[in-house]
């Protein structure tokens, strides 16, 4: 009897040890990038397998998600190694991510001339009294600093600036809503000596539609020794 047990359990470790792992799979769903940090979410089978994002270990629940956040240094495309292990090997999905947003007070540097984004307001009008103007559409004050690094003065001429959406669309300084809030501080038409910094405000009417985190500023220098690109944060849409 006790020969047929011994047999019994070792014949059960035997088919243990000889059984099939479960194949690894992995599945990630499209990465989401809100402002400097972007979400890698998926799913990974043999739930207890072992997930790596950026580096990183991330908790795998029972049936298998996972979650994990990476910070994105810079803006453009940047690539995201996600690996996950288990009894059965190894597997490594690497997932493009693009960030287009700059956060708020980050500097963004094209050139020579560097332009931190302070603030961002969008507003039905502008001005008090006799002075107040509304909008065609929607005024949006870009709140800009400004730096000059090179070995001359940068004109921040007006036609150098303008506003792009996803689309293509374009929008240009508005004179009105700048008078409305008053010149002192505008920035278009300003000369910024070699090592200075300035602070102040730009201009737009767009389209009550179009969703601020969709814009960029284009600023441009005339005599084409500097350019900037600056995407646009708000807090709202």
């Amino acid at each position: 009897m006790r020969l047929k047990l011994a047999l019994v359990v070792a014949l059960a470790l035997l088919l243990s040890a000889c059984t099939t792992p479960e194949p690894l799979s992995l599945a990630l769903e499209r990465p989401h990038v809100e402002g400097a940090v972007t979400t890698i979410a998926g799913r990974v089978t043999p739930a207890n397998a072992q997930v790596m994002v950026y580096g990183q270990a991330v908790t795998v629940d029972r049936q298998g998600y996972f979650r994990g956040t990476v910070a994105l240094p810079r803006l453009g495309t940047q690539f995201v190694v996600v690996e996950a292990e288990s009894r059965s090997g190894r597997t490594t999905e690497i997932v493009e991510v693009t960030r287009r947003q700059a956060g708020p007070g980050e500097e963004i540097i094209l050139g020579r001339v560097h332009f931190t984004l302070t603030g961002v307001e969008r507003v039905a009008s502008l001005g008090e009294g006799v002075l107040e103007t509304r909008a065609q559409g929607e005024f949006l004050v870009v709140h800009l600093a400004v730096s000059n690094e090179l070995d001359t003065p940068a004109s921040l001429e007006a036609q150098g600036f303008a506003l792009a959406d996803d689309e293509g669309n374009t929008y240009l300084l508005s004179d009105r809503g700048a008078f409305a809030l008053g010149w002192d501080d505008y920035l278009a038409g300003k000369t910024l000596s070699p090592g200075h910094t300035m602070h102040g405000y730009l201009v737009f009417d767009v389209a009550p539609a179009v969703r601020t985190r969709d814009l960029t500023l284009l600023a441009y220098g005339l005599g084409g020794d500097w350019a900037a690109e600056v995407p646009l944060v708000s807090a709202g849409r």
